[in-house]
C-alpha cells in the first residue's frame, strides 16, 4: 500500500478542514477518501505488476529451456502471487475466503 500517498492525501483533507474549506466534512466522507485513495494505490500497485508480468513473460518465450528461463519462471510465479495479495486485499478477502479461492483455482 502506498502510506505516504495516502498519508499526504489525509493531511490535505484536515489541513482543508482546520481552514474550514470543509466545514461539512463528515467521518464519512473522510473515509470514503481514505478508501478511495487506498483503492487508487492498490490498482495502480496491480497495473505496475502486471506491466512486469508481461515483461517477464516476454522475456520468458525468447529463452530456450535453461537456468536463466527457471528464474524467470520463479519471478512470474511471485509476480502472480503479488498481484492475487493485492486483489484479495482489496476485495477484503478473508484468509477463510483465499483458502476456498486457492483450493478452486489448483483444480
Amino acid at each position: 500500500m502506498e502510506r505516504k500517498h495516502i498519508y499526504s492525501e489525509l493531511k490535505f483533507l484536515v489541513q482543508k478542514f482546520e481552514a474550514n474549506k470543509y466545514h461539512y466534512l463528515s467521518k464519512n466522507h473522510l473515509e470514503e477518501e481514505v478508501r478511495d485513495a487506498t483503492e487508487k494505490a492498490t490498482h495502480d500497485k496491480i497495473v505496475e505488476l502486471v506491466d512486469k508480468m508481461l515483461e517477464l513473460n516476454k522475456k520468458k518465450n525468447t529463452l530456450p529451456t535453461s537456468s536463466k528461463r527457471e528464474q524467470i519462471e520463479r519471478e512470474i510465479q511471485i509476480t502472480n502471487e503479488n498481484i492475487d495479495d493485492l486483489v484479495y486485499e482489496l476485495y477484503e478477502i478473508t484468509d477463510e475466503e483465499r483458502k476456498i479461492i486457492e483450493i478452486e483455482k489448483n483444480d
